[in-house]
C-alpha cells in the first residue's frame, strides 16, 4: 500500500439545513409547550425529587423525556439539553439515570425521531460518553445491566430502523448482532439514498461493529484482561485459524480500493481486531492515528485518530511498542492536545498492559524480582513518560507508582546507594515497609529501622523525596508504593500517618543524634514563612511531611519551644487536606499551649479534636 496514494481526509460534518434556522424561543420550561406529546406509562409517578443529576435534584428528568416526544423543537431542544447535560453527564453516574432507562426503552416503539434520541441516552447510560469507548474492550458502566435488560426492544427498534446508534450499542451487548454484518457500499448506499457522505459514515461505522463483533468471539474477553487467544495472523491466507473469519476479503479489498480514507481506515481497524495485522494494516493505521483525523459527525469518537491508534497498539506486539520511537498524536495523558511531538503515552499504556499484573485489591505488594521484559518497559517509562506512573489510567496496574520506586526495581546504581534499596532478611527494606503498611503496623516499621541501625533522617528524605509532576515542577511526594486514587485518599493519609509516626517515634529514640539538624531545619523554615501571605503559601512552599515530623518528634520528646508553635498549624486551609495527617496533627497540637490550640481551632474552624 502506497501511503501516498491514500484519499484525502474530508470533512463528515452534516450540514443539516433544519437545525441550522432553529430559533430558540427563550421561554422557561416546564411546562412543555408542544400539543402532541407522549408520556410513558408511569414516568411522572416516580419520585424523581428524591434522587439526583448533575445539577442536583432530579425533578425535571420525567419533563426532558416526555419533551423527545414534542411536536414542538424547542421542547425537543430542552428535553435534549436536560437528558444530555444533567441526567447523563459523564454517563450513569447518577441514580436518575437507571430511573429514565425503562422510559427512555419505552420510546424506542416508535421508530422516530424521539426513538433515536432516546437511543442516544440509552447508549450514554451503558456506555458512556460516546469518547470513552474506542475498542472491543470496555468497562462496563454502573447501570449497563439495566440497558442491557432492554436488549429486544433495542434489537427491535435497530431492525426496524437500522440505526447506527442502536446498533453500536448493540455490539457491547453480547450476541445482539450477527457474526457477520452487511457492511458494503452497495446496501449503505441503498440505506442512506444516495447520499455519498452518510454512505461512508455508515460503511465505516458498520467496518467498526464487525470487527468489534469478529473480536468478541476470537479473542478471550474480560473487563480487565484481554490478552488475545490468537496471535495475530500476517498472511491472509490463514484466516480459517480465527472462528469469524468469513468478511476478512471483501473487508481487505476494502481497505485497499475505498475512494473514502475513513472507511479505508474503518476496514483496517476491523481486520485488526479480527486478529489480522500485516505491515499495510500497520501503517495505515499509524498514518491515521498522526495525521488528526478528525471531524466525524457520528456515532463513535469524533476523533477518528483515537480509535486507529488504539487499534494500532493493540495489535503491535511488545517489541514493535518498545522499537517505536512514540507516535504524533494530538491527545495524550500528559494534556498536550495541541503538540505535534511524538508521544510514548499510548504505547507504554499498552505495552504495561501486556506485562504487569492487574490488581486484586487496591493495596497490593509488587513483586520485587521483575522479568526482564517488564524492566525494559518501566525503563522506557522513566526516559520517555515519567507522568504514566500513578496515572488514573494505569490505577488498576500493579506497578511502580512513580520513578523512585520504579528506579529501585530496575536502576542497579541506584538500588547501591539507597537506604531503602538495603537487604534486611533477604528482602529490600521498601517492601518490608509497604508490606507492613498494608499490614498497618507501625511497630514492626520502627522496630525494623532502630535494630538495623538506619540513618532516620536520610531514610525520611528518601521516601519522601522530590518528583517532577504533569508540569515539569518537582513536588515532595511519597514515594513508596503506597496506594492513591484521584477520588479516595482515605488509604494514602492512613499509611503516611503511620509512616511519619514511625519516623518520629525512631527520631525520638535518637533524639540527640538528630536535634540540631530538626532545629537548623525548623528556624530556617521559620524565616521562610515570615514571608507567607496566606495558607496558600503554606500549601506550596513548605514540605508539610518534613516540617510535621520534626515538630512531632520535639513534641514527643518535650522539647518543643514556643517559638515553633507558628509552624503548628495545617498546611492547607482545610484540614483534611494537608499533606501532613490530621490524626498526628492533633496529637502534635497538644503538645502545645491551651491559648495556641484554641488559636488553631477557631482558624481553621476546627469544632472537636
Amino acid at each position: 500500500m502506497n501511503i501516498e496514494l491514500l484519499p484525502k481526509w474530508d470533512n463528515y460534518y452534516i450540514n443539516n439545513d433544519e437545525n441550522s434556522k432553529f430559533q430558540a424561543d427563550k421561554t422557561d420550561r416546564p411546562p412543555l409547550t408542544g400539543k402532541n406529546r407522549y408520556v410513558p406509562n408511569g414516568l411522572y409517578d416516580e419520585k424523581w425529587e428524591n434522587v439526583y443529576d448533575a445539577y442536583g435534584k432530579a425533578d425535571l428528568t420525567p419533563y426532558y423525556i416526555e419533551a423527545l416526544t414534542s411536536d414542538d423543537d424547542n421542547d425537543v431542544n430542552f428535553g435534549v439539553y436536560g437528558l444530555y447535560a444533567a441526567t447523563t453527564h459523564q454517563g450513569s453516574v447518577y441514580k436518575s439515570s437507571k430511573m429514565a432507562v425503562p422510559y427512555l426503552a419505552d420510546l424506542l416503539k416508535f421508530n422516530n425521531n424521539a426513538s433515536e434520541l432516546a437511543c442516544i441516552f440509552l447508549a450514554r447510560i451503558a456506555l458512556g460518553e460516546k469518547h470513552f469507548i474506542n475498542t472491543p474492550f470496555f468497562y462496563k458502566t454502573k447501570y449497563y445491566g439495566t440497558v442491557k435488560k432492554y436488549k429486544n426492544e433495542i434489537l427491535d427498534y435497530y431492525n426496524k430502523s437500522k440505526s447506527l446508534e442502536a446498533m453500536r450499542l448493540l455490539c457491547f451487548i453480547g450476541n445482539s448482532l450477527d457474526e457477520i454484518l452487511n457492511f458494503s457500499y452497495d446496501e449503505c448506499f441503498k440505506l442512506e439514498n444516495g447520499n455519498k457522505n452518510d454512505v461512508y459514515i455508515r460503511q465505516a461505522s458498520t467496518l467498526l461493529v464487525q470487527g468489534f463483533t469478529a473480536a468478541q468471539h476470537n479473542y478471550k474477553i474480560s473487563n480487565k484482561n484481554y490478552y488475545k487467544e490468537y496471535p495475530n495472523i500476517s498472511d491472509i491466507n490463514d484466516i480459517k485459524k480465527l472462528k469469524v473469519n468469513k468478511h476478512i476479503e471483501e473487508v481487505y479489498n476494502i481497505m485497499n480500493s475505498s475512494e473514502s480514507l475513513l472507511v479505508r481506515g474503518s476496514a483496517a481497524i476491523c481486520l485488526a481486531y479480527t486478529g489480522i495485522f500485516n505491515k499495510d494494516i500497520s501503517n495505515l493505521l499509524l498514518y491515521i492515528t498522526e495525521n488528526n483525523c478528525a471531524g466525524v459527525d457520528w456515532v463513535w469518537d469524533d476523533n477518528f485518530s483515537n480509535i486507529a491508534k488504539y487499534a494500532w497498539a493493540y495489535s503491535a506486539d511488545i517489541e514493535t511498542l518498545l522499537n517505536t520511537e512514540g507516535i504524533k498524536t494530538k491527545s495524550n495523558v500528559t494534556g498536550n492536545i495541541n503538540s505535534d511531538e511524538k508521544s510514548y503515552d499510548d504505547i507504554l499504556i499498552e505495552a504495561v498492559t501486556r506485562v504487569f499484573p492487574h490488581k486484586e485489591k487496591k493495596e497490593e505488594l509488587i513483586n520485587p524480582e521483575l522479568n526482564d521484559i517488564q524492566k525494559r518497559v518501566l525503563r522506557k517509562i522513566v526516559d520517555n513518560a515519567p507522568n504514566l506512573f500513578g496515572s488514573y489510567e494505569l490505577e488498576t496496574i500493579n506497578m511502580p507508582l512513580n520513578t523512585e520506586s520504579a528506579k529501585r526495581l530496575i536502576d542497579d546504581d541506584y538500588i547501591k546507594n539507597k537506604i531503602l534499596c538495603q537487604i534486611i532478611d533477604s528482602k529490600p527494606l521498601w517492601y518490608i515497609i509497604e508490606e507492613s503498611l498494608i499490614k498497618k503496623d507501625e511497630e514492626t516499621i520502627t522496630d525494623i529501622i532502630i535494630n538495623n541501625n538506619i540513618d532516620t533522617m536520610k531514610l525520611l528524605f528518601e521516601i519522601y523525596a522530590p518528583i517532577k509532576n504533569i508540569i515539569n515542577r518537582e513536588v515532595i511526594v511519597n514515594t513508596l508504593n503506597i496506594y492513591s486514587s484521584f477520588d479516595d485518599k482515605k488509604i494514602l493519609n492512613e499509611n503516611n500517618s503511620i509512616l511519619l509516626s514511625s519516623i518520629a517515634n525512631c527520631l525520638t529514640k535518637s533524639i540527640e543524634n538528630y536535634k540540631d539538624e530538626i532545629f537548623n531545619y525548623l528556624d530556617e523554615t521559620l524565616i521562610k514563612v515570615n514571608d507567607f501571605k496566606d495558607d496558600y503559601d503554606y500549601k506550596e512552599k513548605l514540605v508539610g511531611e518534613y516540617v510535621g515530623v520534626f515538630l512531632l518528634t520535639l513534641g514527643r520528646s518535650k522539647l518543643l519551644d514556643e517559638k515553633y508553635y507558628k509552624l503548628v498549624r495545617p498546611y492547607h486551609k482545610y484540614i483534611q487536606y494537608s499533606v501532613f495527617p490530621s490524626k498526628l496533627f492533633f496529637e502534635l497540637l497538644g503538645y502545645t499551649s491551651l491559648e495556641h490550640q484554641e488559636l488553631i481551632k477557631k482558624q481553621f474552624n476546627i469544632k472537636n479534636i
